[in-house]
């Protein structure tokens, strides 16, 4: 079904997040022993991350180091890319990890009583909450909000593979957080060439995976139409 979404909030004003880096599981969360991390680069941070693929990090506690090796991710032109950072063996658990970044801040992690061995289950399917749009460095940029519902003990992201519901000419795939039930599609203003279009019909794809890298169940796409900037 298509969803057409209307607004009743003026736009709000947010900075752009031009550049920078992003983990998931967030930094500072706890994550199972069997933990799979996610590393995004924004803007002119997208090089860096490419960089690492094929490399080795190392976590450090402090009675225990740990290696992981890095793979491709996700490659958008919403000006972000992805890398998958894979741990050669388990985390011990209830330590405090900290993944060393030369340059750059090391973020830590905290490892739980052990490891998540179960896939995340559908509760509720994602369906379309609301719409929004921002001024985001001098442009307007255009969100829709997703709820749905898991059973599931680990933190949960979904990759979402975008395009437009007809005549489709480009996809675009790129890793989204769930936050208490919800994840926004879309991105900020200084973040590339693709946005989406006023009053346009768009798919998403959705796949969900907990912080294990364990897979929900595939679940029919996603239809809705990106909100209009009615009133400008």
């Amino acid at each position: 079904m298509l969803l057409g979404l209307a607004l009743g909030a003026s736009p709000a004003r947010a900075d752009c997040k031009a550049d920078g880096l992003d983990f998931f599981p967030s930094a500072g969360s706890v994550v199972p022993t069997n933990v799979i991390f996610l590393m995004e680069g924004f803007g002119t941070e997208q090089a860096y991350v490419q960089s690492l693929v094929g490399q080795q990090l190392i976590f450090k506690a402090t009675d225990d180091i740990v290696t992981a090796k890095v793979l491709s991710g996700y490659h958008s032109e919403m000006n972000r890319v992805s890398v998958k950072i894979e741990p050669n063996h388990s985390l011990r658990p209830n330590k405090r990890y900290t993944m060393i970044l030369e340059g750059r801040d090391s973020p830590s992690w905290e490892s739980g009583g052990g490891p998540d061995d179960r896939a995340p289950n559908w509760l509720r399917r994602p369906a379309v909450a609301e719409g929004q749009y921002l001024y985001q460095g001098g442009k307007l940029t255009r969100f829709v909000r997703l709820e749905m519902q898991f059973e599931e003990q680990s933190p949960v992201y979904l990759v979402v593979t975008l395009e437009r519901a007809r005549a489709s000419t480009a996809q675009q795939t790129y890793i989204v957080p769930v936050r208490d039930g919800k994840a926004t599609l879309g991105h900020d203003a200084c973040s590339g060439g693709f946005v989406l279009e006023d009053g346009k019909a768009y798919k998403a794809t959705v796949l969900a995976y907990d912080a294990a890298g364990n897979a929900a169940p595939r679940v029919p796409a996603v239809n809705f139409q990106a909100p209009r900037a009615s009133g400008l």
